[in-house]
């Protein structure tokens, strides 16, 4: 006999519609591409797709819930783990406020 395991209710989770917030969020209102780029980083397609995000983001009256709940879900997380526009951040700007900056690998020349 196999006991399926019960989900763990302390890991918190991604916001959903079940949050009362989320009713007032302006993301819920356009395509939600635009706070996804399907774009590889550091292209000026992703830049452009995140600016459009962010300028909706910043005029969200609920910013900060976005915020907040976004920084509680990807708690531990690196910028690798973390994906979209949430609380007018990138996931690299949400992983540097988290304190999870990436580490640079020293280069060394050859022969030293």
């Amino acid at each position: 006999m196999t006991i399926a395991s019960s989900p763990n209710i302390d890991q918190p989770m991604p916001p959903t519609v079940a949050d009362s917030w989320v009713d007032e969020a302006l993301c819920a209102q356009v395509d939600p591409e635009v706070f996804f780029p399907a774009t590889k980083g550091g292209t000026s397609a992703h830049d452009i797709q995140f600016d459009t995000a962010r300028s909706i983001c910043n005029t969200c009256p609920v910013l900060t819930q976005c915020l907040e709940a976004a920084m509680k879900f990807e708690e531990g997380t690196t910028h690798y783990s973390r994906y979209g526009m949430f609380g007018g951040l990138t996931p690299v700007e949400r992983a540097d406020l988290a304190g999870n900056k990436p580490k640079r690998r020293s280069k060394k020349r050859a022969g030293h």
